[in-house]
């Protein structure tokens, strides 16, 4: 016998010895007419049938029928109604008892369905909540989900699966036994099924007719409406997760072809500049045969200048390339402050030419540990947008100073500052200034590139500017272990 069914068997016992109690009570006492003890008998099957349903209501309506009969209607002691009027009024009283029965059942059953529906509405909106709120690719946002589910719903277990992925994610404490060609023949017919037995629910997961998948609970008493409304919320989550996924794999598609592009752009622009040099000067040695061995040496001197150049905006595109790639690998090892100040003054020598380059080490700073090479891109990008931005004849200062477990470096130039409405933007690749953008070129990539860079070693980047007194850009490394202490 079911749980209820015991219920309902200890309820009608307790309503037929309420019955009994007060029928013993009238029997000793006999303070009451007939009339008055059938609405006493009527109001306790009314209590009943609110508080505990049809059926004990109408066993104490039965009851108390056959109690009025027997001890109230004459003649009494017998179940014989001699009157056909007390006929009549036993017929109606057990009429009334049952009628009034079924209108409170049924008044309970309308208050449980309403309560039973605003409790899955609450439900089904704090899953909303939890999962579209949440982000991540969709086996992230199927695996929340399902957890969600266990979780919001109360169930025993869920076992979702992903037609489109073809993967099954689990959560709950139990574990749901559906196999997965249950699962993707559910998904694939798109027709929902239960398997009695153990209270499992599998219900396609579809959106505008392409399947999704499927979503198997342990959820025998949730209602068909709510199982295909938590369907529907779980499908709408993973389609959005799928096409935000494929957004984003459009987006950096289209980005790695534009950096490509503007890439292969720059340096066909750029190496102008070092090839007409080197072909200047070569054809300056050939064509002059009888030159001077001091003219010789300084057109060897340009070509030597201009390959240098030329390898070292190979090297940057190279290191850009693989900055944007995500295949940055970083050579870290100890290096003196001053090594990297003054390689990076050495790569940037053409370009500063007779600028003053003042260079303070506050309390002698560690070593660090970092890439040689691309920290001396780091400070080389803050070093040629000082000296593009700045006055001829102003000076750029270089400082490095520590700060607990790091160095903290800055490039301090007297150029026209950044304007407040691009400060925000100043880091964002391929973004240059309206104000400065014709006044020397570029590519808008290196403060992007320099940032990314000193993130991999584990610092940060920022700047103070205030327009028309200047930009200072600092930069931090980690100190490398062993450093002693100024």
């Amino acid at each position: 016998m079911s749980s209820a069914r015991w219920t309902d068997a200890l309820r009608s016992l307790a309503s037929l010895a309420v019955i009994g109690v007060i029928t013993a009570f009238q029997d000793l006492t006999r303070v009451a007419n007939s009339l008055t003890v059938a609405l006493t008998y009527l109001l306790v099957v009314l209590a009943v049938a609110a508080g505990w349903g049809l059926v004990p209501a109408t066993c104490a309506a039965i009851a108390a029928t056959l109690c009025l009969n027997y001890f109230s209607i004459p003649p009494i002691g017998t179940l014989t109604v001699a009157d056909t009027q007390n006929w009549v009024a036993l017929v109606v009283f057990l009429v009334v008892g049952i009628v009034a029965s079924r209108l409170s059942e049924r008044v309970r059953q309308q208050a449980r369905q309403a309560e039973e529906s605003r409790l899955e509405t609450e439900q089904r909106y704090a899953l909303s909540r939890m999962i579209l709120m949440r982000g991540g690719d969709p086996p992230q946002v199927a695996r929340e989900a399902a957890a969600q589910i266990a979780q919001v719903f109360n169930v025993g277990g869920v076992q979702l699966y992903d037609y489109i992925g073809d993967q099954i994610f689990q959560a709950g404490p139990d574990e749901v036994a559906v196999s997965r060609d249950k699962l993707k023949e559910v998904a694939a017919t798109r027709a929902a099924s239960r398997i009695d037995e153990p209270g499992i629910a599998v219900v396609p997961l579809s959106l505008g007719g392409k399947a999704i998948g499927s979503i198997a609970l342990v959820a025998a008493e949730l209602s068909d409406a709510a199982l295909q409304a938590i369907a529907n919320l779980v499908s709408t989550a993973l389609e959005s997760a799928r096409n935000q996924e494929l957004a984003r794999r459009a987006e950096m598609a289209r980005q790695s072809e534009e950096f490509k592009s503007t890439l292969l752009d720059a340096l066909a622009h750029q190496l102008k500049t070092p090839l007409t040099g080197i072909k200047a000067a070569v054809t300056g040695l050939l064509s002059e045969p009888g030159s001077t061995a001091q003219e010789n040496r300084e057109l060897l001197a340009v070509i030597n200048e201009e390959s240098e150049r030329l390898r070292r905006l190979v090297d940057e595109s190279i290191h850009m390339a693989r900055i944007e790639a995500g295949k940055l690998r970083l050579d870290l090892q100890p290096c003196a402050v001053r090594l990297l100040i003054e390689r990076a003054l050495d790569r940037l020598r053409p370009e500063l030419g007779p600028r003053v380059v003042q260079v303070e080490e506050v309390h002698d700073p560690p070593a660090v540990r970092a890439d040689l090479e691309l920290v001396g891109m780091v400070l080389g990008h803050l070093l040629d947008n000082a000296a593009k931005y700045s006055p001829e004849g102003s000076a750029i200062t270089i400082r490095a100073e520590r700060q607990g477990e790091q160095v903290r470096f800055s490039v301090e130039d007297a150029g026209p500052g950044i304007p407040e409405e691009e400060q925000d933007r100043i880091f964002e690749r391929y973004y240059r200034s309206r104000h400065t953008r014709d006044a020397a070129p570029g590519l808008g990539m290196g403060l992007a590139i320099a940032r990314d860079i000193v993130i991999a070693h584990g610092g940060k980047m920022w700047f103070e500017s205030v327009p028309g007194q200047g930009s200072r850009f600092y930069f931090t490394l980690p100190a490398a272990r062993g450093s002693q202490q100024p």
